[in-house]
């Protein structure tokens, strides 16, 4: 099976086209009477590579990964030589080019063609790419200019417009910063803990009353164990007495373990999801054969606690009188297509399970210290424009990918990808 789609040409105030993404064997442009050759395979394999590429850049940045959330040192840590990024790029435009020739005749060419919005004042125009919960076509990776002419950064879509991917739900747009923050992170990660804490205090509307997953499971461990600890502290050692417990009370191998943290994980994530804001820092495993295998990756009180996709369908969704969630899967690989090509997990099942309105999640594995980074200057932009009443997501990313690339030569942020529809905002 392949998939194609078509793109209206009327725009809508400051956000130009929406593309949905038909079941049909080409890509076609509405209007257009010839089909272009923009086979769903062709694309796909292009955007594992892309991936590819991307996880070599982040191998290379891992290495430097400096000790201290020092300034100065993670700058220089952050900086990529002139070569590794010439490579890097070119390694990149080597895929995107190809697709992007395709679409050149197309009115989805001309219209990203003539929006070069690098350095103009006007208004911003986005570009949401729907797809019917088929394997996206990664619209990002296209690059518009050709393999022989200089290599200029600002070409790749990543880097032009503010995309976004959409997978066919109607919700609500606005998501408004009234119902706090929840949080979870691998305790593990040097950075995460800092990530999450200077979020809480970025905006009122997520300073009051968080959510912490470690503090909940903590909590209901010590409900469970008789003689609950009055101080939260003691907590931690009341969730590893418990689960240490439940698994030497018998010979399942853990079973028992495992049922507890996954009923606790599902009651937290039940008071999660009435937040507007969930922000997970940990690691991720994408499943081999099926996206309901991929798992989160958290460390608390030193127990490996994993959340896996499938989780996410035992939530209990109540109607909200407002939009939201805001997902940021800040996590190694939580977009990423497994080998049969099928829709990435996490982004999918928080969508469909979780309601959330936009998730905002990597292609492919980065260090602990970018994701941190990343996440920083994507709030600062992002809370900064709410001055002005509302906040684009997608401009919020789009303008983080140019600042990585413009301040330190770094192309990693092509790494994130936004799942939203157009004209999806936050709103003070």
């Amino acid at each position: 099976m392949r998939i194609g789609g078509y793109a209206t040409a009327k725009r809508t105030g400051r956000r130009g086209v929406r593309v949905t993404i038909r079941r049909r064997d080409e890509v076609s442009v509405e209007n257009e009477d010839s089909e272009l050759p923009f086979a769903r395979a062709t694309a796909q394999r292009a955007a594992h590579e892309f991936a590819s590429a991307l996880l070599e850049l982040a191998e290379y940045l891992a290495r430097r990964q400096p000790v201290t959330v020092d300034a100065d040192a993670l700058d220089a840590a952050l900086s990529v030589p002139d070569a590794k990024r010439d490579e890097t790029l070119d390694q990149l435009r080597t895929l995107g080019s190809p697709l992007s020739s395709t679409l050149r005749p197309s009115g989805l060419g001309q219209l990203l063609r003539d929006v070069n919005v690098m350095d103009s004042r006007d208004p911003v125009p986005e570009v949401t790419f729907a797809d019917k919960l088929e394997a996206p076509i990664l619209w990002d990776m296209l690059y518009d200019g050709r393999q022989s002419d200089e290599l200029e950064w600002q070409r790749f879509w990543g880097f032009r417009v503010p995309i976004t991917h959409w997978l066919g739900r109607n919700r609500p747009r606005e998501i408004l910063l009234q119902r706090g923050l929840f949080t979870a992170l691998n305790e593990d990660l040097r950075f995460a803990g800092t990530e999450v804490d200077e979020l809480a205090c970025r905006h009122p509307g997520l300073a009051s009353d968080p959510l912490r997953l470690g503090e909940d499971l903590r909590r209901q461990a010590g409900d469970a164990l008789s003689g609950r600890p009055d101080d939260l502290a003691l907590a931690d050692d009341a969730l590893t007495e418990f689960l240490h417990e439940l698994r030497s009370g018998s010979d399942d191998g853990g079973l028992r373990a495992k049922q507890w943290l996954r009923k606790a994980l599902v009651a937290t994530l039940n008071r999660a999801i009435s937040r507007d804001v969930l922000h997970f820092a940990c690691h991720c495993h994408p499943g081999a054969n099926t996206e309901f295998l991929s798992q989160l990756d958290l460390t608390i009180a030193g127990q490996q606690v994993l959340l896996d996709a499938g989780t996410l369908g035992d939530l209990t969704l109540e109607p909200r009188r407002m939009a939201g969630p805001f997902v940021f899967l800040n996590a190694c690989g939580t977009a990423q297509a497994n080998a049969a090509f099928e829709p990435p997990g996490f982004p999918t099942r928080w969508i469909e399970s979780g309601g959330a309105v936009a998730v905002l999640a990597t292609l492919c594995p980065v260090p602990d210290y970018f994701a941190f980074a990343f996440a920083r200057h994507f709030y600062n932009n992002l809370f900064d424009a709410m001055g002005a009443g509302s906040a684009s997501p997608a401009v919020a990313l789009l303008e983080t990918r140019r600042h990585f690339m413009r301040e330190h030569g770094n192309p990693l942020g092509l790494a994130y990808v936004l799942y939203a529809d157009k004209d999806t905002e936050f709103v003070s």
